[in-house]
């Protein structure tokens, strides 16, 4: 395959501010309600257009022309003083930027200049699209020469704005890149158009040239030369020494270098921009040597004619001799080898014919590796499929073995709370509103009942433990209770024997022997975690307080007693 290649070039066109005013109006804004001199203007794709101001104009006049006017009306001013020219005359003589362009001589000062930046014309704009892979159909519209040109307009929307993003990437850095040199010329408004045959932009310029003196000048053709020599010390120019006499710059090799410069980085800043859109292709510049001669120095309705006569000539060497006019690096052909090509038709049908078998044989070729990749991306396709079924299942496998030992976890607990009740409350029975219909509540100590219980929710078992711990004890509270009333009846003293202290009760650790059976300390531990022996505990606790309580009070009521009978 060919590399890709395309062509560049930019024009300049010194203008007043007044005609700098109409361009805009007449051509930079393409509005329907406007009667425009380019009537190859596709109206559906003026959307895409793109308009920017880089700099301040007004500013821009400051750095460059103010100090010399503050000098011109410094001078004015000292004249006056000295009495040299009236007030009314100091006045009119005044000098203001807008005075200086357009009524401080014979004629409005050219100080501005026009230049129309293409990246590609019509061909190769067709070339970027195919490549590029943007969708588009072809329209047939008409030029101010009377014939017909194709402009392509995109389809998807998407696509669209891509693609104007790629051609705003471009320009806007092409214009900064000119301003960073600081030298010369200054972009300050940017027109992007994609609404005809090829996109390009206009770009207004403030000519910032300056003589050998230093002096301002807004000379095209010294701010050009200015240009050139902040981009390269290498190239020789026009230059004044002490001991030559001065030259004048020409005014065409200047603009030549400008040019030769800014072709190919126009090019350049292209496959930038297409890098930063994502894209990875890239483009050659095509510049051939009879094309460059002829395009040197055209304006931009000259080279708009140019471009006309040469799609007349390349359309009839297709005609003739069946093949785009371009050679076989893919660069457009010269007028010279367009008249050698036709020519040569009979010669080059037969090579046609061989390109053409090798492109089918490349086809052939690519169709084969399409198939052979579909294959290989259906297998995969299939092996990951495989691969997420074996995962799914290895996971629902270890969530049913998780709800297993969950099952198994919550039955053990279950099963030690029914055994507890069992121990302490074996005739409890469940309520008649949890069971089966028409089923009977059996006390837990059965078989029945057991079953019964075990239904049951973890929650309710544990509050029937706590509920039956509770009843053991209230019961066990009424027998303390009963025990220290008889405890006490049978401590009344009469009024001359005195209990003098009453002794607290504690453990005789001499009493504590050894144990004969084994430490278990997993069984001790997995029996102090038990549900029904924490509330055990509880209520033991709750419980030996109680008699201590108990305790106190009856030692203290005998103590009262005791403080009466010593009276």
């Amino acid at each position: 395959m060919a590399d890709l290649v395309t062509n560049s070039s930019v024009n300049f066109e010194r203008v007043t501010q007044a005609e700098l005013e109409k361009v805009r109006k007449l051509h930079d804004e393409h509005s329907q309600e406007i009667n425009h001199e380019n009537k190859t203007i596709d109206t559906e794709d003026t959307e895409l257009n793109y308009h920017k101001q880089l700099l301040n104009l007004d500013e821009l006049f400051q750095q460059q022309f103010g100090k010399e006017i503050e000098e011109k009306n410094n001078k004015l001013l000292e004249q006056f003083n000295d009495g040299k020219i009236s007030f009314n005359r100091f006045n009119e003589r005044k000098m203001t930027i807008d005075k200086w362009l357009n009524h401080s001589g014979k004629n409005p000062k050219k100080a501005f200049t026009l230049a129309v930046a293409y990246v590609g014309d019509e061909e190769q704009t067709k070339q970027k699209l195919d490549e590029l892979g943007f969708q588009y159909e072809v329209k047939q519209l008409k030029g101010e020469d009377g014939k017909m040109h194709n402009h392509f307009h995109l389809t998807d929307p998407l696509q669209r704005k891509k693609w104007q993003k790629i051609w705003v990437d471009t320009f806007n850095q092409y214009a900064k890149a000119i301003n960073k040199k600081n030298a010369g010329i200054k972009v300050f408004d940017v027109t992007i158009h994609l609404d005809e045959a090829s996109p390009h932009a206009h770009f207004k310029i403030l000519n910032c040239g300056h003589t050998e003196t230093g002096k301002a000048s807004y000379n095209l053709t010294q701010s050009l030369s200015d240009f050139n020599k902040s981009l390269s010390r290498k190239r020789e120019y026009n230059k004044v020494t002490k001991k030559s006499p001065r030259k004048r710059l020409n005014g065409k090799a200047t603009m030549k270098t400008t040019r030769q410069i800014l072709d190919g980085f126009g090019v350049r800043v292209f496959n930038w921009a297409l890098k930063q859109n994502g894209f990875n292709q890239s483009f050659g510049f095509e510049h051939k040597g009879d094309k460059a001669k002829l395009t040197n120095q055209m304006t931009p309705s000259e080279y708009k004619e140019y471009q006309s006569n040469l799609k007349d000539v390349q359309s009839s060497y297709k005609t003739l001799t069946g093949r785009e006019p371009k050679n076989e690096d893919n660069t457009l052909k010269s007028p010279l080898e367009l008249s050698r090509g036709i020519k040569r038709a009979s010669k080059e049908i037969e090579q046609q014919k061989k390109q053409n078998e090798a492109q089918q044989s490349e086809l052939a070729e690519n169709e084969q590796k399409l198939k052979q990749q579909a294959e290989i991306n259906k297998f995969n396709a299939n092996v990951q499929r495989l691969f997420y079924e074996r995962l799914n299942q290895r996971r629902l496998l270890q969530l049913r073995q998780r709800e297993k030992q969950h099952k198994i976890e919550v039955e053990g607990a279950k099963n030690q709370l029914i055994d507890t009740l069992i121990e302490n409350d074996p005739t409890h029975l469940v309520d008649q509103r949890l069971l089966k219909k028409n089923e009977l509540p059996q006390q837990v100590k059965t078989a029945i009942g057991r079953e019964q219980h075990k239904r049951q929710t973890i929650k309710y078992l544990a509050d029937s433990v706590k509920q039956s711990f509770e009843k053991i004890k209230q019961h066990s509270l009424a027998k303390i209770n009963q025990v220290v009333t008889e405890f006490t009846q049978a401590l009344q003293v009469t009024e001359h024997d005195k209990i003098r202290k009453i002794g607290s009760y504690s453990l005789d650790l001499n009493s504590v022997t050894k144990s004969e059976h084994p430490v278990d300390a997993k069984a001790e531990l997995k029996a102090m975690n038990d549900p029904a022996t924490k509330v055990k505990k509880a209520i033991l606790f709750a419980t030996d307080k109680k008699l201590e309580d108990a305790r106190n009070g009856l030692i203290k009521t005998l103590k009262q007693d005791e403080t009466v009978w010593g009276e």
